[in-house]
Order: structure tokens, then C-alpha cells, then sequence
């Protein structure tokens, strides 16, 4: 997986302030969002067929969904991920992910954060795939921690989207 990141007027082709960050092994990592945080480390979302490409020494924590569960009965066996590392991209600092499939992937991360601020709370969003038509759709769910101020541990709260049709989010 490579995931490269840079700020360049439009039509550049790429400037010095370019980061191109490597993480990833033989497990089909996709990197889909990223989220600068207040105290200046980036948070990466996405999906992948494990774990075990997450460097040696590097802690990972599972987030448990047990009091704010996502319908995902129909899933791909993914681990849906969340990284956390330095402002550079140099360094993962951290792991977390929800339970293997539990839903399909983490495709967006927010936060009520206002510019300048400190980092408030976090949301987490993506698809989920489930038999009843009522509950497949998409996912949106709070952690109980902001990565500055307290790790997550669990889902606060979560909800099923539903969506019908072709609802591949591009």
C-alpha cells in the first residue's frame, strides 16, 4: 500500500512538500481517509485481510463493538482499521482496528474540531453489508476516545444507514 499525500496548486505535478508513505505487506491493505489530529499525528482509515503487516513493536488495539454493534451479517471477513502515525508519515504509532468483519471498511473519519482547536470527538463511517434490507448500507459510529486526549477502546454509539440500488461508495 502506498498512500501519497501532497499540497500542490492545481495542475502541478507534484512539489517538494510531497510525502509518500509505505505501510502495508501481502494482506490486500486499502487506505481510503486521513485525518490530521491537533497534536500533529495523522490518523489513517481503511480495511485489510489482517493485521499482521502492522510493523513489530507496534501495539494493536482492538475496538470493541459489543454496547454499539454494526449489522454486517453478509461481510468479507475484513478488519476495518484505523492507524495512527507521525506528522511526517514516518512512523506508525499505533494500530486499533473494529472486530474482523464487523463491517466492510473505515472509509471516512470525522471530527467536530474546529481549525486550531482541540481534537474533539471522532466519527467513523463505511459500508456494511447485511441481509436485512433495512440495515445494509453504510455504518456511522463515535469512538470513546480522540487519539490526543484517550485511546478508543469501543464504539460510543453506532447506526445502519440503509441503501438501496448501487450505493458503492466512490
Amino acid at each position: 500500500v502506498v498512500f501519497s499525500c501532497f499540497s500542490a496548486p492545481a495542475g502541478a505535478q507534484g512539489t517538494a512538500n510531497d510525502i509518500v508513505f509505505h505501510a502495508g505487506g501481502l494482506a490486500n491493505e486499502r487506505f481510503y481517509c486521513v485525518k490530521e489530529l491537533s497534536d500533529g499525528t495523522v490518523l489513517i482509515g481503511g480495511v485489510a485481510d489482517d493485521m499482521n503487516w502492522i510493523p513489530a513493536g507496534v501495539s494493536v488495539t482492538e475496538i470493541s463493538t459489543s454496547s454499539a454493534s454494526i449489522p454486517n451479517n453478509r461481510g468479507t471477513n475484513k478488519y476495518p482499521f484505523l492507524l495512527r502515525v507521525t506528522n511526517d508519515m514516518g512512523t506508525v504509532l499505533g494500530a486499533w482496528h473494529l472486530p474482523q468483519n464487523s463491517a466492510e471498511e473505515i472509509r471516512y473519519i470525522k471530527t467536530n474540531t474546529a481549525p486550531g482547536t482541540a481534537t474533539g470527538g471522532i466519527w467513523i463511517s463505511g459500508q456494511n453489508a447485511h441481509s436485512s434490507s433495512r440495515d445494509d448500507g453504510f455504518f456511522v459510529a463515535k469512538l470513546n476516545g480522540n487519539f490526543v486526549d484517550s485511546s478508543p477502546t469501543a464504539l460510543e454509539w453506532s447506526t445502519a444507514i440503509w441503501a438501496e440500488g448501487d450505493h458503492e461508495t466512490w
